[in-house]
């Protein structure tokens, strides 16, 4: 029974570690440069960079890649309905 129990606990920590990495964000700078950040936001015309519980990071608007950083995700078209 205790196998069970560490095989589950292994698969619960490996599943919150890979989750962590798909909730960050891509900041591209405007010299080339890319940022992972966990959360990224604008606020009082600053764009705040939150790298990890301890980090914040504020950047102008100038040094971001705007455009880039802040793009529309595109939505996928839906499937024609079908008349019956």
């Amino acid at each position: 029974m205790g196998t069970h129990w560490r095989i589950l606990l292994l698969a619960i920590l490996l599943n919150a570690t890979l989750a962590v990495g798909a909730l960050a964000r891509t900041v591209y700078l405007a010299d080339g440069g890319i940022i992972e950040a966990q959360k990224v936001w604008q606020e009082e015309g600053m764009i705040c960079l939150l790298l990890n519980r301890d980090s914040l990071i504020t950047f102008s608007p100038e040094e971001i890649n705007m455009q880039k950083t802040f793009a529309k995700k595109k939505k996928a078209p839906l499937p024609p309905v079908r008349k019956k």
